[in-house]
């Protein structure tokens, strides 16, 4: 096939398309077990789902902690906590969701909002899902699910936790 006879919404596929591609898998999976690893000093994990929480702090999470940890020492800044590094996690991970929701919407978003607005948005994550969430409604609900589902299936980890134990 050549570039000619794509469709034009396969065309134009830039950067943040397929970084939200990536992301957003990440963000639907890793988010419920993001939030599960937050409240892990509250919730006694159990089973298969102990296993994740406890798999994803040792092996993902350490990566997220990091990334943080280069970007505190850059600008001088004392290292964050283990809430605050979920917290951000959590960020980063919901606004790749929110980004693919908006490549699906087919939402035009002017680059200085890409570039300026979303970065920090990761620290406001759950004031900007307000936000947007209202502009999504407008069109179509399916994208309040892709933005929602992390927080859903979370509880349905603690309801799988809730019944292994």
């Amino acid at each position: 096939m050549t570039d000619a006879s794509q469709p034009a919404s396969t065309a134009n596929r830039g950067f943040l398309w397929w970084l939200s591609v990536i992301l957003a898998p990440i963000g639907l999976f890793g988010g419920p077990i993001e939030i599960a690893n937050m409240v892990s000093g509250v919730v006694e994990w159990h089973g298969p789902i102990g296993y994740l929480v406890n798999f994803w702090s040792e092996n993902i999470s350490v990566h997220f902690a990091n990334v943080f940890g280069l970007i505190t020492n850059v600008f001088h800044i004392r290292p964050l906590s283990d809430i605050v590094v979920s917290y951000l996690t959590l960020g980063v991970l919901f606004i790749s969701s929110m980004l693919r929701a908006i490549a699906l919407m087919q939402i035009k978003l002017p680059p200085l909002m890409l570039w300026l607005v979303l970065p920090t948005a990761i620290f406001a994550w759950p004031a900007v899902f307000l936000q947007l969430d209202g502009l999504l409604h407008k069109k179509s609900r399916g994208p309040t699910l892709l933005i929602l589902a992390p927080f859903l299936l979370f509880l349905v980890l603690w309801l799988i936790n809730a019944v292994w134990a």
